[in-house]
C-alpha cells in the first residue's frame, strides 16, 4: 500500500474514533447531569450506542467529504529506511 493512501485510510480511522468518543463524552454528560441534580432523562446502553454509532458515522462522512479520495501519489515518495552501520 501506497505511503500516501495509508495516510489517508489512518485519518479516516481517526475520524471515526474521534467521532464516536465525542458521542461517548456527550453520553457521558448527561450521566455527570444527573449526579449533578439536573432533571435528564438517562440513557441505556442502546441509546449509548446508538449515539457511539451516529456520531462515528458523521465523522467519517465529514472527512470524506473533506478528502473523499487518497491522493494520486507523484512518484517522488521515498521510503525512509534506518540506515545499516557497518
Amino acid at each position: 500500500m501506497k505511503i500516501k493512501t495509508q495516510l489517508w485510510f489512518k485519518s479516516l480511522v481517526a475520524a471515526l474514533v474521534t467521532g464516536a468518543s465525542s458521542s461517548g463524552l456527550a453520553a457521558l454528560g448527561i450521566a455527570t447531569a444527573n449526579g449533578l441534580g439536573v432533571s435528564v432523562p438517562q440513557v441505556d446502553w442502546k441509546q449509548f450506542g446508538i449515539m457511539m454509532l451516529s456520531g462515528a458515522i458523521v465523522g467519517t462522512l465529514t472527512y470524506l467529504k473533506q478528502s473523499p479520495v487518497p491522493p494520486d501519489s507523484t512518484g517522488d515518495t521515498e521510503l525512509l529506511t534506518k540506515p545499516t552501520i557497518p
